[in-house]
C-alpha cells in the first residue's frame, strides 16, 4: 500500500482561490474603508486581507505570476466602489460604478492594482505601484484610506511585507490636479 504524504492531501482536497492565495486565506479577514467627500461623492474600498508566507517573502513570482494574472477578474481580492463624481486615483479616472479589484504581476514582476468593471472585466484600469521598503512590516495585506490635504482628496496606502506604496484619490473640481504616485 503507497502512503499519499498529508500535505499533499490537503492541497488537492483545498479549493484554490487565486487572488487569495490557498488555504492559509481562506478565512482571512475583510477590511472595508470608505470617505465621503463633502461634494457629496464617495470612494469605498473592500478587500480580503490576505497573507503570503506570513508576509517574509513572496515567494517565485516569475513561477506565479500567469496563475495571479488569470484569476484576477473571475477570482478578484475585493471591490472598488466610486458613488457620485468620478474619481481620479493615481491620475486615472474611475467613472462611478462598483468594480472588481485585483493585483496583478507584469513582465518584469512589478506589483500593479487593477480594478474591472463588467462581469467579464470588459473595462479595465491598471495601476503600476511603485512600491518602496520601508522599516515597518505587515503579515498581511493593509490597504488604508485617509482624508487627503482638502475636502476633495484622500490618500489609498497600500502595504504587504516591507513594502508599500500610496495612490492619491480627487474627486470634483479639482481633479485635474491628481498625483500620478
Amino acid at each position: 500500500m503507497r502512503f499519499i504524504p498529508l500535505s499533499l492531501l490537503l492541497l488537492i482536497a483545498s479549493p484554490l482561490a487565486a487572488q487569495q492565495m490557498g488555504s492559509v486565506n481562506r478565512n482571512a479577514p475583510t477590511a472595508s474603508q470608505g470617505i465621503a467627500f463633502t461634494s457629496g461623492s464617495g470612494l469605498s474600498i473592500s478587500y480580503k486581507s490576505i497573507t503570503w508566507a506570513d508576509g517574509k517573502s513572496m515567494g517565485n513570482l516569475e513561477r506565479m505570476r500567469d496563475y495571479i494574472n488569470k484569476q484576477a477578474v473571475s477570482k478578484p481580492l475585493g471591490s472598488i466602489t466610486v458613488k457620485g463624481d468620478d474619481v481620479r486615483l493615481g491620475g486615472k479616472k474611475l467613472a462611478a460604478g462598483s468594480y472588481k479589484m485585483a493585483f496583478t504581476l507584469d513582465e518584469e514582476l512589478n506589483w500593479h492594482l487593477g480594478a474591472y468593471g463588467g462581469e467579464q472585466g470588459e473595462s479595465h484600469i491598471d495601476w503600476p505601484l511603485k512600491l518602496k521598503e520601508g522599516k515597518s512590516s505587515s503579515s498581511r495585506l493593509v490597504i488604508t484610506m485617509t482624508a487627503g490635504k482638502d475636502d476633495t482628496q484622500a490618500r489609498i496606502r497600500i502595504a504587504f511585507g516591507k513594502n508599500s506604496c500610496s495612490l492619491t484619490a480627487v474627486t470634483g473640481p479639482r481633479q485635474k490636479k491628481a498625483k500620478k504616485n
